[in-house]
């Protein structure tokens, strides 16, 4: 006689001891059972916020995506893959209506965005969430006789009685000498009396100078970093106002700023050239140089002038931290090392 062995049973997904942690329900107050795996997320959001450490943002996503996977497998489960497949098609319709609604009211493609840099400190912070609308963009609008194409990223450098051209700005060009051991007298007379230099590209001239740097924690630390002091269009001087509009604009495919996705800077003035074009030039509140003199002589890339069709919109308001869920689940961003230049400092405010 042959014993009959019992049958053993087919191990789930939910044995899985990993799993299993994720999945177990906590009771709340009011909101009865919660999934474990809510909490690991807020506290690895929370964690980011913090430390900005890269393995957390590249953690988070694969939790999300594990939620998303085991949310519909548990749906499936439990009512079948026709029931959850409406359930999911449901939740996706409402929420295009939300946002090409907002969009359609706040008149923009991009109702919502993140500040993924440090570059508008203190102003606005790294991880900020910001609201946006279309409509006239507000800043200095200059006429132009000439063509916008005439303003691009090749400046003229004017120094004592000698000019010369580089790609992109002065400043970048000796930041990058300087990483790479190149000595070069004019980026050493630049250190000592940046207010001697200025450089034109096309009609737009832009004079250097010192602009001191506060560390933060503020503990009154400060150093002088050679910045623009001084923007010309044809000879007019153009003011710094903080309340020129902010601008999210998408860089030009092969741009130097496309790496990185949206730009979040502010629109310091508008050129209106003689054919209609008008350009936008924007910078950074903590950055030394505009958008537009930014170059990375490694790669040969720097950046053009804005057109209004790269525009998203201009901010109107922002939530705080918030903007930190883009961040922490966007490896392009947390790779990329010039998102956190300037987090330990910003410009002195009235300096620039």
């Amino acid at each position: 006689m042959v014993e009959s062995k019992p049958a053993v049973g087919k191990k789930t997904l939910a044995d899985n001891p990993l799993v299993a942690t994720l999945i177990t329900p906590i009771k709340l107050p009011f909101l009865g059972e919660v999934p474990a795996y809510y909490f690991f997320l807020l506290g690895l959001f929370l964690l980011y916020i913090l430390v900005k450490n890269i393995l957390l943002g590249l953690l988070a996503g694969a939790l999300m995506v594990f939620i998303v996977a085991w949310e519909f497998y548990a749906g499936v489960k439990e009512g079948g893959l026709k029931s959850e497949l409406k359930n999911t098609a449901l939740a996706i319709l409402f929420a295009l209506i939300v946002w090409f609604g907002a969009a359609w009211v706040l008149a923009t493609p991009t109702p919502i965005n993140a500040i993924v840099s440090c570059s508008m400190r203190p102003a606005y912070e790294r991880g900020d969430l910001v609201f946006l609308k279309g409509g006239e963009i507000h800043t200095a609008y200059f006429n132009y006789s000439g063509l916008a194409s005439e303003i691009n990223s090749t400046a003229v450098v004017t120094w004592q009685n000698e000019s010369w051209e580089v790609n992109g700005s002065l400043v970048v060009y000796c930041s990058y000498a300087n990483a790479k051991g190149i000595l070069d007298v004019h980026c050493l007379d630049l250190m000592q009396a940046p207010e001697e230099f200025s450089e034109a590209h096309g009609p737009l001239k832009f004079t250097y100078g010192t602009c001191p740097r506060v560390f933060s924690p503020d503990n009154g630390t400060t150093t002088d970093t050679v910045c623009v002091k001084k923007t010309e269009f044809n000879g007019k001087t153009v003011a710094y106002d903080t309340g020129y509009d902010l601008i999210v604009y998408g860089p030009k495919p092969g741009d130097l700023y496309a790496r990185v996705g949206d730009i979040v800077h502010r629109v310091r003035l508008a050129v209106n050239d003689s054919t209609g074009t008008i350009i936008y030039l924007t910078k950074g509140d903590n950055n030394p140089v505009f958008d537009l003199q930014a170059y990375d002589p490694s790669t040969h890339t720097g950046n053009s002038p804005i057109l209004y069709s790269q525009i998203r919109g201009h901010v109107f308001a922002r939530l705080p931290f918030f903007g930190n869920l883009k961040l922490f689940i966007t490896p392009q961003v947390l790779t990329d090392p010039s998102s956190l230049a300037g987090c330990d400092s910003n410009f002195v405010e009235g300096s620039r």
